[in-house]
């Protein structure tokens, strides 16, 4: 029962404000709702925002004259809640007559035979996301609603995709791991927010423009093995990063213990990444210097592609071989080992930004020499933008176990009534010897039994001894030294009377190398004739 109401609790957490308000109306009559009521709910309201989505989207009302056709560019509804907003409409010179029931569509972009809606086009729907995206890439409609008539910027519609919630079509939704083939008419924005209220940190937030390249700074360092020693490493620095990124295999070459680390890592668009390996200690300082920098890296599989992404022309480079940089050969493309954070940003940045040019790369001065970093032009587009945001949550481990304690009430200690009887026993009857010993009487289950017949077990256990120590005298030896001992202690005496009760015990010896060592054990759970002396104690 605590995993279902656990379950329902994480589920509606999920949902947007809309979607839970309509749910807490749908179910005011009921106390507590179940989490199969959520799951009915979520597939009813999924059909229909499907329906409504696809009837919003492919039929397009038009009005007819004579000699024109009007096609509305947005919605038939105009929107009053923006005054600045208005419909636009597109005039459409026709040989025909139209008919006010058929809507009017462009060739379709990915048969590029009919002239019916993307939705109703069986060669974009029989396709893989992949080729959907590719289908797309020049396409001027919106991705959001796919309506050929206007933009996803421009799109009034209140659905997104039911995966993600992004802004884009269901259909076009990619998976983990996978990125969408770049859309030349939809901008990119990488003014990345945080408004979670958990832990975050964001990692290596960069992206390339139109008409420009972007060189990310990069240095070279050195970092300590488990040697002591110091080996060479090429980091990227992200003063965007809360932490710092070690990859495994310059872990595997340096040789460091690993711990575990519990905090997930969530990539751009809330994306779950798995690739965490777990975090290491680090000390690193510049190439040849002696201030020492210690932090805790996260270890990853691997940080980002080769930088710069592809070898820099000489002519951008060498106006910057005259300064001391902290990457000499910052132009060629070569693998990144480290991934230096704001944790020690603040350590390395001495606080000076040189410009050379307009609109060229500035050198950003600190502790490994001047960092190249920044824009510049070039004629031609890159092959691929970088573009890399994390977020750290807690562990959901950590966080379930959390909840569990705070749901789960305090148990509450049941005290044996045993207890108190041995406590008032022990009050009563206890004194101290001249030696410093206490003396308390065996606390016994109501009165004191009779065990008379136990002398004949423990004579029976002594006969057994002294077969064995016929055949080995120096046992009988070490046996004779311990009870005597108990003898001269106080702790054992001869038996008199036949009433009295004898505690059966044996010896266990124990042969380690050319020593022998002895035990006796007081079987205080031998069995007499009516019981044991542990039957009648508490």
């Amino acid at each position: 029962m605590k995993v279902i109401f656990l379950l329902f609790h994480l589920a509606i957490r999920t949902l947007d404000a809309a979607t839970r308000e309509q749910f807490e109306h749908a179910h005011k009559n009921v106390a507590f709702p179940k989490f199969e009521d959520l799951a009915k709910f979520i597939r009813e309201r999924l059909v229909a925002m499907q329906l409504s989505e696809s009837t919003s989207s492919n039929i397009i009302p038009t009005a007819t004259t004579s000699s024109s056709s009007f096609v509305d560019r947005g919605k038939s509804k105009p929107n009053h809640k923006s005054f600045g907003n208005k419909t636009h409409s597109l005039m459409v010179k026709s040989n025909k007559p139209s008919s006010s029931t058929q809507p009017t569509y462009p060739a379709c972009v990915v048969c590029k035979t009919e002239t019916h809606p993307l939705k109703r086009c069986p060669k974009f729907f029989n396709a893989t996301v992949e080729q959907r995206h590719q289908y797309l890439t020049n396409w001027k409609g919106c991705i959001n609603c796919l309506s050929y008539f206007h933009q996803a910027s421009a799109c009034e519609s209140k659905w997104s995709c039911r995966f993600c919630s992004q802004r884009h079509n269901g259909y076009l939704h990619m998976e983990k791991g996978s990125a969408p083939t770049n859309r030349t008419s939809q901008p990119v924005n990488n003014n990345a927010s945080c408004s979670s209220s958990n832990f975050h940190s964001a990692v290596l937030s960069s992206i390339t423009l139109p008409i420009s390249n972007v060189i990310l700074g990069t240095a070279m360092a050195e970092i300590m093995d488990s040697r002591g020693n110091f080996q060479k490493i090429r980091i990227v620095v992200d003063c965007g990063s809360q932490h710092s990124f070690l990859t495994q295999s310059c872990l595997r070459r340096l040789g460091l213990p690993m711990s575990s680390f519990k905090i997930s890592i969530c990539g751009i668009g809330d994306t779950p990444f798995s690739g965490s390996k777990g975090q290491v200690s680090c000390k690193i300082r510049p190439c040849g210097g002696t201030n020492i920098l210690s932090t805790n890296a996260v270890v990853v599989k691997t940080i980002t592609t080769h930088l710069p992404t592809t070898t820099l022309p000489s002519e951008l480079y060498q106006n910057y071989l005259q300064h001391q940089l902290a990457d000499p050969q910052f132009w060629k493309s070569s693998s990144i080992d480290f991934l230096l954070g704001a944790d020690l940003f603040g350590e390395i940045w001495t606080g000076q930004t040189i410009t050379l040019e307009p609109d060229s790369p500035k050198l950003i001065s600190s502790i490994f020499g001047n960092i190249v970093m920044g824009r510049f032009p070039s004629s031609i587009s890159p092959d691929q933008s970088l573009s890399m945001f994390t977020t750290a949550d807690n562990d959901l481990h950590e966080e379930l176990q959390q909840f569990w304690k705070l749901e789960e009430p305090t148990p509450s200690t049941v005290r044996n009534p045993e207890d108190d009887i041995c406590e008032e026993l022990f009050q009563k009857t206890h004194y101290r010897l001249s030696s410093g010993q206490y003396v308390v009487h065996l606390p016994f289950k109501g009165v004191v039994p009779s065990l008379h017949d136990s002398i004949h077990f423990a004579t029976k256990r002594y006969l057994n001894l002294e077969n064995k120590f016929k055949k080995d005298p120096k046992l009988q030896s070490m046996y004779s030294e311990f009870i005597q001992e108990y003898v001269d202690l106080g702790h054992a005496s001869l038996t008199r009377s036949p009433t009295a009760y004898a505690i059966p015990h044996h010896a266990v010896f124990k042969q380690e190398g050319d020593r022998c060592k002895i035990r006796v054990v007081f079987d205080g759970s031998a069995k007499a004739s009516n019981g044991s002396l542990n039957d009648y104690l508490m």
